[in-house]
């Protein structure tokens, strides 16, 4: 499923960060801004990215 701009994960994202704020920031690694930002991005026409769990990898180990 794409992240698109007021799809159901755009939504899904928003209220969680919002939700997560006050968490978020008590980490010290997050400020407000960042938190505005990522919630601007989420809203932006300009927002087009995989949903997670959509990046695969696959491969095999070799035998010794």
């Amino acid at each position: 499923m794409t992240l698109a701009s007021g799809g159901p994960l755009a939504r899904f994202w928003s209220e969680t960060w919002s939700r997560m704020r006050p968490e978020l920031v008590a980490t010290g690694r997050v400020d407000d801004k960042v938190v505005d930002e990522a919630l601007a991005y989420l809203d932006s026409p300009l927002l087009a990215e995989l949903g997670p769990g959509m990046a695969v990898a696959w491969g095999w180990r070799s035998p010794g």
